[in-house]
């Protein structure tokens, strides 16, 4: 798990890089929800694989939980 710091990091960078966390994640990193944020490096920006402890949408459609990691199930 990110400590607060690093966590605010990642936010930074996903913003530089516009992969976009979408302003729900946003909002719930800045109130300091538990936001676990990993890069991997399947393509040229290094998208990122996000898990949100509540469930939400990360403003794009895309539904993120511990549960779904992140998989499309429909626009919300």
């Amino acid at each position: 798990m990110a400590t607060g710091a690093e966590r605010g990091i990642f936010v930074a960078r996903a913003r530089e890089r516009k992969q976009g966390l979408g302003p729900f994640a946003l909002r719930l990193a800045a109130k300091g929800h538990e936001l676990d944020l990993q890069w991997t490096a399947d393509s040229s920006y290094a998208r990122l694989k996000r898990r949100i402890k509540s469930k939400g949408t990360n403003g794009r459609g895309w539904v993120v939980s511990s549960q779904s990691e992140g998989r499309r199930l429909g626009e919300v």
